[in-house]
């Protein structure tokens, strides 16, 4: 009866043991592919067709709107559509 609970001891020990050596190994190769996520942006464009509509072209200028590009704050762009704006 004594070796089967120290063999359970054991093996729970190394399962605890695998867990944690486990959890370092994931937090050092999430720490490792951390980037910044503006690495990641995509821009697509598309032709359009410029109305004039002065409400329209003050709420897109607007600076909720708009984030610079690559860190550059003379190229800003839009965040939902992608076009720039110099």
């Amino acid at each position: 009866m004594w070796h089967e609970q120290r063999k359970e001891e054991k093996r729970i020990k190394g399962l605890l043991v695998d867990k944690r050596k486990r959890a370092e190994r994931r937090r050092d190769y999430y720490e490792k592919i951390k980037t910044d996520p503006n690495q990641f942006l995509q821009v697509h464009g598309r032709p359009l067709k410029i109305h004039l509509d002065v409400n329209m072209a003050l709420a897109a200028d607007s600076p909720t709107n708009m984030m610079p590009w690559n860190g550059d704050k003379t190229i800003l762009i839009d965040r939902c559509s992608g076009n720039t704006v110099d």
